[in-house]
């Protein structure tokens, strides 16, 4: 089994109740993924993430693997609009890459998409460009998946856009990671183009 949990709750239930963790090992539990999304105080705090310290997300991940015998997975959505930048970037590749070599962390990064149906940037005056072209284009909804590659309609600003990717597929390529990363199906790109990215995503949805 795989299971998704918070950094505080498995903190909580490991501090109380951890022979209930044993009893979910014991039917199976084998990987339990946390969501860390992002490496400084000021990503979570500008994405309205609880606040915490690395060291609370390290000790988790290594009571994860030592006290308990579950494989942690390190979910990193990161490349944040307006909240990152190339240092808090360069942490979490760094954080990602410093769990996997000391406690055999999976690495799962995926790309931030600040436009999603039902998020608040959905419902933000501010992005009604963006919804409009994806609700007359929504072959371009692709654009939004987690494991694409930012672009144009995601990340606007060229030169953050193209540190973002870099960050992304630096992070693709840290050993035992399970993120395959997409190319952008984009409805604007030439005939071509498209039908490339179409034909390198083929299989990469599949775990």
């Amino acid at each position: 089994m795989r299971a998704l949990s918070t950094v505080a709750s498995f903190s909580d239930v490991a501090r109380k109740h951890p022979d209930l963790i044993r009893t979910l090992v014991g039917l199976g539990l084998n990987r339990l993924g946390f969501g860390i999304d992002g490496a400084t105080s000021a990503v979570w705090f500008k994405t309205k993430k609880p606040l915490r310290s690395d060291l609370v997300s390290i000790e988790v991940i290594r009571q994860c693997r030592q006290d308990f015998g579950i494989t942690p997975e390190v979910l990193m959505v990161f490349g944040h609009n307006d909240a990152d930048d190339a240092r808090s970037l360069s942490l979490a590749v760094g954080f990602m890459e410093n769990m996997h070599d000391t406690y055999d962390a999976i690495p799962r990064p995926h790309v931030a998409k600040d436009v999603v149906p039902g998020n608040n940037g959905w419902h933000s005056p501010l992005k009604h460009t963006t919804v409009e072209f994806l609700t007359q284009n929504p072959e371009a909804f692709q654009l939004l998946d987690f494991t694409t590659v930012p672009s144009w309609l995601t990340h606007p600003n060229g030169e953050f856009r193209e540190i973002v990717t870099n960050a992304y597929l630096d992070a693709c390529r840290i050993s035992s990671v399970m993120t395959k990363y997409t190319l952008p199906e984009d409805p604007t790109l030439s005939k071509g183009e498209l039908t490339s990215n179409q034909l390198f995503n083929r299989g990469r949805y599949d775990l």
